[in-house]
């Protein structure tokens, strides 16, 4: 028998300490993945990939990967694969995530909360995905040499 609170979806009416959300999430999925809602565990992976990754609990991440494919798989599809420019492909996942985010005109700080990851962190990356890319000069060119290659 699935617990009430995962059975009718209210996990997000409990409050429980940090570490321990990401696991609850993840068994909601299963929950989700039991009832056949195959678009809700779908359309949750991303938000949840990201906070395991923030709080890096690979395991977690792992399990969430394995049912957001098990969904797309139920609906008769393959898993949606990274939409990222060609330009883009010698970036790190983390690093291709936010470099779409700049495309999409948003300001670290906007990146940081979004991703559950520092200012400073995003910063690191914004250094290292510009470097990759060979792309030099003040911010704001830097962000619109990068909406470029996202347009290529």
């Amino acid at each position: 028998m699935i617990p009430p609170v995962f059975a009718e979806h209210r996990l997000s009416t409990i409050n429980f300490l940090a570490p321990g959300k990401p696991m609850m999430e993840m068994i909601e999925n299963q929950v989700y993945l039991a009832h056949g809602a195959y678009a809700a565990v779908i359309g949750r992976s991303e938000g949840l990939l990201a906070m395991c990754e923030a709080m890096h609990y690979a395991l977690v991440a792992l399990h969430i990967r394995i049912q957001t494919a098990a969904a797309y798989e139920m609906l008769g599809k393959r898993e949606a694969k990274d939409s990222c420019p060609e330009a883009f492909s010698s970036l790190a996942p983390r690093e291709r995530e936010i470099a779409l985010l700049i495309t999409q005109r948003l300001s670290n700080r906007e990146i940081a909360e979004k991703l559950f990851l520092s200012e400073g962190s995003v910063k690191q990356y914004l250094n290292q995905l510009y470097a990759k890319l060979s792309i030099e000069s003040d911010t704001r060119t830097k962000r619109r040499r990068l909406s470029e290659l996202a347009k290529n």
